[in-house]
């Protein structure tokens, strides 16, 4: 795999602060832009089409029929319609009536944008004559709602084929909250790096359980009922940690240098959040506004990857 420059910004779901999210438009953006990684989630379909999706059950607040209504309901599994009818959806413009449009005030629409394939993606990649960017691939399956996607071995199974079809695998890192996933990938295709996600907020913990049992979303990994995410995840076998920003510290960062692994902290957005990451140094930043980022990398006269609008070349 290429070497990731220090510090590294991962445009997440594309630029989903600026564009629809994981949209071939979000991720043009980002190229554009200039960033190291494009992060984007896979959902796989009834047809076993590897498609870019973050969601396992289809989000009214994103979608709109071909009619243009909003799709009804958020009970529909990815994984129970072929590409050809998840393709007449309209991803373009958020529903304005929805949180997700409160929570994203910035982001233009772009009516007409579909839910791509993988294989759309790294042509664009490969038409902006981009070289150099990475693919960062979430695992999307969960262990408490296994029902919602395909189980966790065939997914696995049937994205690292597409991964290798595409000739992908020297550029893409692979993470997943779902650890299991993990285990499978560094299984299957050892050269591929693989990063543990993590969150212990409110909102989500994917680690509390592991206090006084075996939290589901580590796949039994948990060795102690002291909580050591960095040793944890070097004893995984993975290539990095990548826990909520706000869950982060200088001296955990340390301690997962210290273990030989790379650091990657989600989501950061706010440029005051932005800066206290840049302060404390991990490897790489995923953000929403990888615009936001790169100034305030070239403040500091952090390396910068090259902007490659489509089409400029």
């Amino acid at each position: 795999m290429e070497s990731i420059p220090y510090i590294a910004i991962h445009g997440h779901r594309g630029a989903r602060g600026l564009r629809p999210e994981n949209t071939l438009p979000a991720f043009a953006t980002a190229l554009s832009i200039g960033v190291d990684a494009l992060e984007l989630d896979i959902a796989i379909t009834a047809d076993q089409k590897v498609v870019i999706a973050h969601d396992r059950l289809l989000n009214p607040a994103l979608l709109r029929r071909p009619d243009g209504q909003r799709y009804p309901d958020g009970t529909t599994r990815i994984a129970d319609m072929t590409l050809h009818d998840l393709q007449t959806l309209d991803c373009g413009r958020l529903d304005p009536d929805s949180d997700y449009a409160r929570d994203w005030p910035q982001q233009q629409a772009v009516d007409g944008a579909w839910i791509p394939e993988l294989r759309e993606l790294v042509a664009l990649v490969h038409k902006a004559k981009n070289s150099t960017v990475l693919f960062n691939i979430e695992i999307k399956t969960s262990p408490l709602t296994p029902w919602e996607s395909w189980p966790v071995e065939a997914y696995v199974d049937r994205l690292l084929e597409e991964i290798y079809l595409l000739g992908i695998d020297r550029r893409s890192l692979l993470q997943s909250f779902d650890w299991r996933a993990l285990q499978r990938v560094q299984h299957l295709a050892p050269g591929i790096p693989t990063g543990y996600l993590s969150v212990q907020q409110p909102w989500f913990n994917s680690v509390e359980a592991a206090r006084n049992c075996n939290s589901p979303w580590l796949a039994g990994l948990k060795k102690s009922h002291t909580i050591d995410l960095p040793e944890w995840v070097h004893q995984a076998g993975g290539s990095y940690w990548a826990p909520y920003f706000g869950d982060i510290n200088g001296e955990l960062i340390a301690r997962t240098h210290a273990k030989g692994l790379r650091l990657a902290v989600w989501s950061v957005n706010r440029e005051v959040d932005q800066q206290r990451m840049l302060d404390l140094g991990p490897n790489m930043i995923i953000t929403d506004y990888p615009d936001r980022l790169r100034r305030l990398l070239q403040d500091r006269s952090i390396a910068l990857a090259t902007p490659t609008p489509i089409g400029s070349r």
